[in-house]
């Protein structure tokens, strides 16, 4: 799989960058337009904090909408909510930065944020996290499965597998995984700063997913194929 990450902090910028295209091939959308529990039904209710625009953005976080905009040719819903405090919005991009730099494939980058997305239900996040791995050609059709599936046996990859299962238990959790799950995670080829990384990814995730659900953020219409 190719391991190009999303290196400006906008986790949306890859996936969004193809929206004028046919988003959702036939067999994609056979194998994974299966509900996603969502704990406040994105799509189906009004958000119920402000979704800025570039008019409506704060000062302090209008260069940052802008360039979204610039890149995508829309701004996400999510990057709208997360207006509302320029310094969320500046963390996400800027510590999306890092994660996208961090030791880990671009693919498990994803496994990390479509697992947290999942276990948070966070419908928004999964959609976007999907189209990103399926588009990018990161995850196999199998994996992207078994990732919104929480699924950590039906994974392709048995590495990966790995890393879901470590993720779920880092979560399930909050880090104190036992000594077999992280060892289990080291014998599946990863090491001490990977663990660390996943710890990161979730944390990411964490904002994004705890901010969507929130603001009952909509999910655009350029992701709801993918949802």
């Amino acid at each position: 799989m190719p391991s190009e990450k999303c290196s400006d902090g906008i986790s949306y910028n890859l996936l969004f960058a193809a929206h004028n295209q046919s988003v959702f091939p036939i067999p994609f959308r056979n194998a994974y337009h299966a509900p996603v529990p969502n704990i406040c039904e994105q799509g189906k209710k009004m958000a119920r904090l402000t979704v800025h625009t570039l008019e409506t953005a704060p000062e302090a976080a209008k260069a940052r909408v802008e360039a979204v905009l610039q890149n995508n040719g829309f701004i996400p819903n999510l990057i709208g909510v997360l207006s509302n405090a320029p310094e969320a919005l500046a963390f996400y991009q800027e510590v999306g930065k890092l994660n996208a730099a961090n030791s880990l494939t671009a693919g498990e980058v994803e496994v990390i944020q479509i697992i947290a997305a999942r276990t948070n239900q966070c419908g928004f996040c999964v959609a976007g996290h999907t189209k990103l791995a399926t588009l990018k050609k990161l995850l196999s059709e199998q994996s992207v499965k078994a990732a919104r599936a929480l699924a950590a046996g039906e994974f392709d990859d048995a590495k990966l597998g790995a890393l879901a299962a470590f993720t779920q238990a880092v979560m399930a959790k909050k880090g104190a995984v036992s000594d077999e799950e992280l060892k289990a995670f080291f014998d599946a080829g990863y090491n001490q700063q990977q663990a660390v990384e996943v710890v990161m990814g979730v944390a990411l995730a964490t904002l994004c997913n705890y901010v969507n659900n929130l603001g009952q953020t909509e999910i655009n219409p350029e992701l709801q194929a993918y949802a």
